[in-house]
């Protein structure tokens, strides 16, 4: 290695040059695998985070910006479910409620006769049908349809059966039927009277 700086350069200069280069080449990969590239995906990583947190900031800004908005339609949500059950009759008033269609079978001049059918009862709903024959002239029969269709409270008129007039009669078979929301309580009571 002195003749190197004689100006003489030897095999072994070379070899040692070779040896010097080949450990700074090693240390480079090693620092490039060991620090830049371990370093690199901590950055991708908190690159995705920030823009994770950037998309939640701009849903959370729209949100702001449309919060009176979004109060408003719960508002008129509010009012329409609180209307609808304003329309739905309770259990208790159900048969009154089908004595009042009776009357105004009788005030067109038909005959009436509504029968209780069994209820079924969904997760949030109750279904209270009644079969209804009325006897009368067929247009005492369609106006006495067009009466329980228009009624306040929501009704469902299923099953039709609207048979021949004979001497000005005809006999009409529907069945009649009435909703009512029930509370999981509610359900969970029926169906144990059931059991």
């Amino acid at each position: 290695m002195i003749d190197l700086f004689r100006g003489k350069i030897t095999i072994k200069d070379w070899a040692i040059f070779g040896l010097v280069v080949a450990v700074v080449v090693a240390l480079f990969i090693a620092a490039y695998l060991l620090l830049f590239v371990p370093q690199q995906n901590k950055i991708a990583q908190i690159q995705s985070e920030i823009n994770d947190l950037q998309k939640k900031i701009s849903d959370a800004k729209k949100t702001v910006e449309n919060y009176d908005k979004l109060l408003n339609q719960a508002k008129k949500m509010d009012n329409l479910v609180k209307m609808f059950n304003e329309r739905l009759p309770e259990k208790r008033e159900v048969p009154k409620l089908m004595k009042q269609f009776e009357s105004m079978g009788d005030s067109l001049g038909l005959k009436t006769q509504l029968t209780p059918l069994p209820t079924t009862v969904d997760s949030s709903k109750e279904v209270i049908p009644y079969q209804v024959v009325a006897k009368g002239s067929f247009h005492q029969i369609v106006a006495f349809i067009n009466l329980l269709e228009k009624d306040q409270r929501y009704l469902k008129i299923s099953d039709l059966d609207i048979g021949p007039e004979k001497a000005g009669i005809c006999e009409a078979k529907f069945v009649l039927s009435t909703f009512r929301f029930v509370e999981q309580e509610d359900t969970g009571t029926q169906q144990q009277k059931k059991s």
